[in-house]
């Protein structure tokens, strides 16, 4: 490397610059003096410029230092106020796991109260169904019941009739004027149809036999008095209630 090479280096490494013209023939005519070449090179690189510069670049490499300490511990408070966030989020996350926890263990509760609710929705339905059941039959039972003893009642108030009829009606061959006091057994004679008792058939008993009041007392009553003997006197055997007679002893 030639002379002019090394000096034009020299102050670019050492000074940062190219060298001035005085400079550069000072330290060329050294060498071409014979000085040695690494005397040369530290002469530069410990003159006044050459240090001044490196106390510069030291004091910006300090700067630069300081500010890089500077940002490394803003980026620590970052990283802390980081890990602090992260800490709070796994937090968070473990508390909505317990709260999911709850809920899922309030819903598997609601669950099994679900099914007992349908199994006992079950068993009040089929207890329902059951009562249906037997209030169905109660009912047939009571509508056959009742009809049994509106039947019953009405062949009741027919055979009585039919035998109050015939016994007012005894006579022989007279049985179309003559007329027999159901009460004294005695039979008394009236030109007069057996329509003089005037019966309703569609009268029902009062309790499934004949007592001394209702409807049908009163017709039989009102319709003797309305008969008379042959001397014109009223029949008084049914209309006292004396004698000894079957219809007697019913009406007593």
């Amino acid at each position: 490397m030639s002379y002019d090479a090394n000096i034009r280096e020299w102050y670019q490494n050492y000074l940062g610059r190219a060298p001035d013209q005085g400079g550069y023939d000072h330290y060329m005519n050294r060498l071409n003096q014979g000085h040695n070449i690494y005397e040369v090179a530290a002469d530069i690189q410990n003159s006044a410029e050459a240090r001044g510069r490196r106390a510069s670049q030291a004091q910006q490499t300090s700067n630069q230092i300081s500010g890089l300490q500077g940002q490394v511990s803003d980026f620590q408070g970052q990283i802390s106020g980081y890990q602090n966030q992260i800490s709070d989020y796994k937090n968070r996350i473990g508390d909505y796991r317990n709260q999911v926890s709850g809920l899922q263990n309030q819903y598997n509760d609601a669950m099994g109260q679900v099914s007992t609710w349908q199994t006992k929705a079950s068993e009040f339905e089929s207890s329902a169904r059951d009562w249906q059941d037997q209030f169905t039959t109660k009912s047939q039972e009571y509508e056959t019941a009742r009809d049994e003893a509106e039947r019953y009642r009405n062949e009741a108030v027919g055979q009585q009739l039919r035998a109050m009829k015939s016994g007012a009606t005894t006579g022989g061959s007279n049985s179309n004027a003559q007329q027999g006091g159901l009460a004294s057994g005695r039979t008394q004679y009236q030109q007069n149809s057996d329509d003089g008792i005037d019966v309703d058939k569609g009268i029902k008993a009062e309790s499934g036999t004949l007592s001394n009041k209702g409807q049908v007392v009163e017709r039989m009553v009102s319709g003797q008095r309305r008969q008379t003997s042959p001397s014109g006197s009223p029949n008084r055997a049914l209309a006292s209630g004396g004698g000894s007679g079957y219809y007697a002893s019913r009406f007593s």
